[in-house]
């Protein structure tokens, strides 16, 4: 199917003018040596070279080493962390194209690709200075403004560190984005989602992060006890499911979707195995997701709490896969293994954990997982009810689930016995609940008002939506058939396991429920 996009020369010509002024704007904060052209060296590396040099160690260098030693382990980790969230877009990827119909799968492929590069200058551009640049001295609403960035750029405490920092935060920002690619999938233009992009990963998500993750933020420091949200349940996956929530409802169901006399096994899946491989890739991704969120791994301290993280993280994946695939089996009529509502549940289970990953015990992941699958299976039936035709789930996995995972941030912090806050002894858990149930109000209203407006106007200027079902009616049907489950009503039969159990996934996989 072509894609109409604007002309190449128009872009090339955006595109370098706006790095230009990027870079000029910029260019102050990274003081150079005007003869050699490098930035100066780090204080603390005099430290190594007087210990090579073979020169007495004194109190003082030996401190200046164990800091730079501490520094480099901590960017090694930061980086580490943000490579594998940046592979997680492999994970969305797979896991979108394997849910949609084949037609539509290079128009997806494009949307994710030119998502992350989008992504990418936006947030070197705007996005983080928006989110990090706060200041005592300041508003606690948005940063310093745009094209800002730490003045003290060379020293651990705050400059190459941060460029660490930033490339962190970037998988963060993209993701945020990504969820709503998924959400609108097979109706949406391609510009019309890419500058939607770029608005929510360069002032949308960035004020969020403001008012939540940064010290100085209003949610942080308006209350005797901060909003509390360790790797993003709320920040990132709610921001992403009401965005997606909201563009599904502005743009309404693909054509045919929900329509009597269509047949609806035509949305199925395209591709199980994609879908399967993008779960698990999602899966390895979380663990740099959630992990990362300690910034270092210099300390005991750290290091236990990457290490409860990462079990955490497995169980509630885990019961969240578990949970969903039961409920699927005991509620569809004709009892059959869902094998995509078993990966949602395990994605619903990771979403959950995200905010009390680190806050929380592995008892607690448990029951974290378990009600977070279950809410997925009832937040997904309910927009099928109300006919919002969402793709892949992302609002049910990464807004309801995101919803549960703050608001368990207080009920399930059994760290320090019942009824008590870990992180902030001096609170109960009902005064912190009511902080996570406020900013829970403040990012949906906030996202979806933004979302809506967004959306909106481009419906309103009809650069939102394009149809795909003429591509696909031209698609021959061998293409759709392949790789699909079987026709509904009939079974596949297992060799070395219960013949009389069988496969199914499917779009319509709430159909059966009116029926029983």
């Amino acid at each position: 199917m072509p894609l109409s996009l604007p002309p190449l020369p128009l872009l090339l010509v955006v595109v370098v003018a706006s790095t230009s002024l990027v870079c000029y704007a910029q260019s102050a904060t990274y003081p150079m040596d005007t003869e050699s052209g490098i930035l100066p060296e780090l204080p603390t590396a005099t430290a190594h070279r007087r210990l090579q040099s073979g020169e007495d160690p004194t109190l003082a260098s030996l401190d200046e080493a164990v800091k730079e030693l501490s520094f480099a382990t901590d960017t090694l980790w930061l980086l580490l962390c943000g490579a594998l969230i940046f592979f997680m877009q492999v994970g969305f990827t797979s896991l979108e194209v394997g849910s949609v119909r084949i037609a539509s799968v290079e128009s997806i492929l494009l949307k994710n690709v030119l998502d992350v590069c989008v992504g990418g200058f936006c947030w070197w551009a705007t996005g983080f200075a928006i989110a990090y640049s706060l200041q005592e001295s300041q508003n606690a609403f948005f940063g310093q403004g745009l094209l800002s960035w730490p003045d003290d750029s060379t020293t651990p405490a705050a400059g190459t560190f941060s460029l660490s920092e930033w490339f962190f935060h970037w998988g963060y920002s993209t993701t945020a984005a990504t969820i709503v690619s998924g959400g609108i999938a097979e109706r949406a233009r391609v510009e019309s989602y890419l500058i939607y992009s770029a608005i929510m990963v360069s002032v949308i998500y960035p004020l969020v992060v403001s008012w939540t993750w940064n010290p100085d933020g209003w949610l942080r420091t308006s209350f005797d006890s901060p909003y509390y949200d360790y790797a993003g349940s709320g920040v990132i996956h709610l921001t992403g499911g009401i965005g997606a929530l909201t563009g599904a409802v502005v743009l309404g169901p693909r054509s045919g979707r929900f329509k009597e006399g269509v047949d609806q096994a035509d949305f199925d899946p395209h591709s199980l195995p994609l879908i399967v491989l993008g779960t698990l890739f999602l899966w390895f991704g979380w663990f740099g997701f959630n992990m990362g969120s300690t910034h270092a791994l210099h300390t005991t301290a750290q290091a236990i709490t990457a290490s409860l993280i990462a079990v955490n993280v497995t169980l509630s994946a885990a019961m969240g896969g578990l949970s969903t695939f039961i409920l699927r089996y005991i509620i569809l009529k004709y009892h059959k293994y869902d094998v995509k509502a078993a990966c949602n549940g395990v994605l619903a289970g990771l979403v959950s954990i995200t905010g009390p990953c680190a806050n929380v015990t592995p008892s607690g992941a448990l029951i974290i997982g378990v009600v977070g699958g279950i809410l997925y299976q009832i937040s997904s039936w309910s927009i099928r009810l109300l006919k919002i035709d969402d793709p892949v789930d992302a609002f049910p996995i990464h807004g309801a689930c995101g919803v549960w995972g703050v608001l368990a941030v207080a009920l399930l912090d059994f760290s320090d016995g019942m009824g008590s806050i870990s992180f902030a002894p001096n609170v109960g858990v009902g005064y912190q609940f009511g902080i996570q149930l406020l900013a829970v109000v403040v990012i949906s209203a906030f996202v979806g008002a933004s979302s809506l407006f967004v959306f909106g106007l481009f419906r309103m200027i009809h650069f939102l939506r394009v149809d795909a079902a003429p591509a696909i009616e031209r698609c021959p049907r061998p293409s759709l058939e392949e790789g699909r489950r079987p026709e509904r009503g009939t079974t596949s039969k297992l060799n070395n396991l219960n013949a009389g159990v069988s496969w199914d996934s499917r779009a319509h996989d709430f159909d059966d429920l009116s029926s029983t």
